[in-house]
């Protein structure tokens, strides 16, 4: 009896274990796509972008910046159609070169005609250029089960501010 509970113990284990490690990969894939979210297009975009799938505009409260300001950005959306799995990775008044994910928003299903705004507000932040730039994407994931998730990107945003000195 003994031998047969260690064993129930042991697989079990084993089973919540392995769970674990295919959680923790599917979370690093998931951080390695916001990466790849954010940066797949390094060419400056408007403060605003429309299509037929949604509207996304992004704005601050101030055009010119100094360290250790705090500025208020604006994120607002609206839904076309219905979207499934809506997911807005940005980074905002980032001052070095290179911008990676500050955060991640997951909404699940926007329904058509549904809009929304978000107000984030960000400290400005010493660092190695004389700007303070802000993107954010919208993306779709689309999902099967135990496959890598895969985005549509269906809106970019950015905005730069000047740093005063």
């Amino acid at each position: 009896m003994r031998f047969k509970t260690a064993g129930i113990i042991v697989i079990t284990t084993a089973c919540v274990m392995l769970f674990a490690f295919v959680w923790q990969i599917q979370d690093i894939q998931r951080s390695s796509a916001d990466v790849n979210q954010l940066g797949e297009d390094q060419e400056i975009q408007p403060g605003f972008s429309e299509n037929q799938d949604v509207s996304l505009f992004l704005s601050s409260d101030a055009e010119k910046v100094s360290i250790g300001q705090n500025v208020n950005y604006t994120i607002s959306y609206s839904a076309k159609k219905d979207l499934k799995n809506v997911r807005i990775v940005g980074a905002l008044g980032g001052t070095n070169k290179k911008i990676y994910p500050a955060f991640t928003w997951s909404f699940g299903e926007i329904k058509a005609g549904t809009s929304g705004n978000i107000s984030v507000p960000v400290k400005i932040e010493a660092g190695d250029n004389n700007m303070a730039v802000s993107r954010i994407t919208l993306s779709v994931i689309q999902k099967g089960f135990l496959s890598r998730e895969k985005r549509e990107i269906l809106a970019t945003c950015d905005n730069i501010n000047q740093i005063s000195q």
